[in-house]
């Protein structure tokens, strides 16, 4: 499989393939490109605008025919209720030309942090000056946002290698919040008008 990234980040290339898990063979080929939205974009429809935009940009650099698929990635923040949000998106875009579309959880922001961008100051500044003092697992998902790319890559990756997929989330005994994708789902009779209940489940082995 030959995989175009719109980006040159190595965090970017890093995340596609922890998410992806390419086998020997397969191709990851970083592509500088343009996402035509600002450095540091505020709104949803802006940040899937970027993702959109590298992907297609990607595509259309190497050609319909010479790869498997395009990928787009783009963080930002979001505003609700007087509080910037994290929020990353990843757009998938097919050699036939379809598209993907994955989203991250949307994750608050510290209160200083995010009055801090009100006031006119740079996320990625502020937010590091911050966790330099707060060594949670929260904030420093913040800085170098992983776990919210790898959502929006394994949300979008798997739109794009199955018919149906079920969304769900929910809240761990640490008051994490988790998503969970389902693609296993083969007919659309199997979900469309029915109530589906899911359990959780984790299993946890040692070799």
């Amino acid at each position: 499989m030959k995989i175009i990234i719109g980006s040159v980040s190595t965090d970017k290339i890093s995340f596609v393939k922890k998410a992806l898990a390419p086998k020997d063979g397969d191709l990851l080929l970083p592509m500088k490109v343009e996402s035509s939205v600002a450095n540091q974009p505020f709104g949803e429809d802006v940040i899937l605008s970027g993702a959109k935009n590298r992907a297609r940009n990607a595509a259309n650099a190497y050609g319909n025919d010479g790869f498997d698929l395009a990928i787009g990635l783009e963080g930002g923040l979001v505003k609700e209720v007087n509080l910037y949000h994290l929020m990353c998106a990843v757009v998938i875009v097919n050699n036939t030309g379809k598209e993907f579309i994955g989203t991250s959880l949307k994750r608050p922001l510290p209160q200083e942090v995010s009055d801090a961008i009100i006031a006119g100051k740079e996320f990625g500044v502020v937010i590091r000056e911050y966790a330099a003092d707060h060594a949670e697992d929260d904030v420093t998902e913040l800085v170098t946002r992983e776990k919210s790319f790898i959502e929006a890559l394994n949300e979008a990756y798997c739109k794009s290698i199955s018919k149906y997929c079920i969304e769900s989330s929910f809240n761990n005994r640490s008051g994490q919040t988790l998503r969970v994708v389902y693609h296993d789902i083969d007919k659309e009779d199997e979900v469309i008008g029915k109530k589906i209940r899911c359990v959780h489940g984790f299993c946890f082995y040692k070799n």
